[in-house]
């Protein structure tokens, strides 16, 4: 991700100044217990980033809960050095992300993610389409804590 990609997605969260924290170990479990995060996934054969902002956090949930917040979004960026072709989706309904244990990442049933593999579906919990709907190998994932100045 290049700088200018990140002062647009510190401005989506919350229109404050934010800083990223690299994960080294690039799993979601790395936001359980951590407050807000940002996953960012590149996938195999597109140039494309996409990722997802969750301003509650995880905390590795046995019993399946939808969780309700404003600010939850997932955006993509046509490659790492475009910034005109991007677009984010906001959450609009009572479904902003469901966490229940191993079974991965879910934003609206829309932005899925699932061991090595991102699920992008058209629902009616966020605003817009990705422009990205299909299966996708990820070919790397990168986990950020987020934290608001």
């Amino acid at each position: 991700m290049k700088y200018k990609q990140a002062l647009i997605i510190a401005n989506w969260i919350e229109k404050k100044d934010a800083n990223f924290t690299r994960s080294k170990n690039d799993s979601l479990s790395r936001c359980n217990g951590q407050g807000r995060c940002l996953v960012l996934i590149k996938v195999d054969s597109s140039s494309k980033i996409l990722g997802a902002f969750n301003p509650i956090g995880f905390e590795d949930n046995d019993i399946g809960q939808w969780y309700n917040t404003p600010h939850s979004f997932y955006f993509s960026f046509d490659n790492e050095f475009d910034l005109q072709n991007m677009r984010i989706s906001r959450v609009k309904t009572s479904c902003a992300f469901h966490e229940y244990r191993n079974r991965g990442l879910n934003f609206g049933n829309s932005f899925r993610v699932v061991d090595q593999i991102l699920k992008i579906h058209k629902t009616k919990h966020y605003e817009n389409d990705l422009n990205s709907t299909g299966i996708y190998q990820i070919k790397e994932m990168e986990v950020l804590s987020v934290i608001i100045q």
